[in-house]
């Protein structure tokens, strides 16, 4: 059996060549593929492999204190799942089209343990407005009921369509969700 290991962390790297190099190399040495993105404002990574490759990789990151506290996501899968490795150095970690300098998650919202967001919608407060910040192909598949759905194709056309609904999230608590946790940051 295998696992696809999915994580990502918004920090400021220094040398994104010099972590490229060394994510090729524990990758290979592991037999793990995937892909994993790298920019000066963090990583962004899935990949799969054995599971006790997997379980190693997570060791190896862990003992590197820029990445001490990521949050891993697991589910079953293997190196199968994808063709190859690709690390790759890129702008972003997630295409937005936005600056990275203007979007910190460090001045974002606050982060949500799964019973704060169950209780919050079963709550239900009037000022309350849940949005989908996944693709229309995402949230075809499932959705929270009463979330705004933005009929998008791709991630970086958000920003736009928050923009023109701008009155849709005014003076309102926006609990936002999407696959993994890092479009929502």
């Amino acid at each position: 059996m295998g696992k696809i290991l999915l994580f990502y962390k918004y920090i400021t790297i220094q040398n994104p060549k010099r972590l490229m190099k060394w994510q090729k190399q524990i990758c290979q040495n592991l037999g793990l593929t995937g892909r994993i993105i790298i920019g000066r404002e963090g990583v962004n990574g899935t990949v799969g492999g054995t599971d006790q490759n997997i379980d190693h990789y997570k060791r190896i990151m862990q003992q590197n204190l820029l990445f001490s506290n990521v949050d891993f996501k697991e589910s079953e899968g293997s190196s199968a799942c994808f063709p190859k490795l690709q690390v790759k150095i890129k702008d972003e970690i997630v295409r937005l089209g936005v600056p990275a300098e203007k979007l910190m998650p460090k001045t974002g919202g606050l982060y949500l343990k799964p019973k704060e967001t169950h209780s919050l919608i079963e709550q239900n407060p009037e000022d309350l407005v849940i949005l989908d910040t996944r693709n229309s192909v995402e949230w075809t598949i499932g959705k929270f009921k009463n979330a705004i759905l933005p009929n998008i194709n791709h991630f970086r056309d958000l920003p736009k369509y928050i923009d023109e609904h701008i009155d849709q999230f005014k003076n309102k608590k926006v609990l936002m969700y999407c696959t993994g946790g890092i479009r929502c940051e």
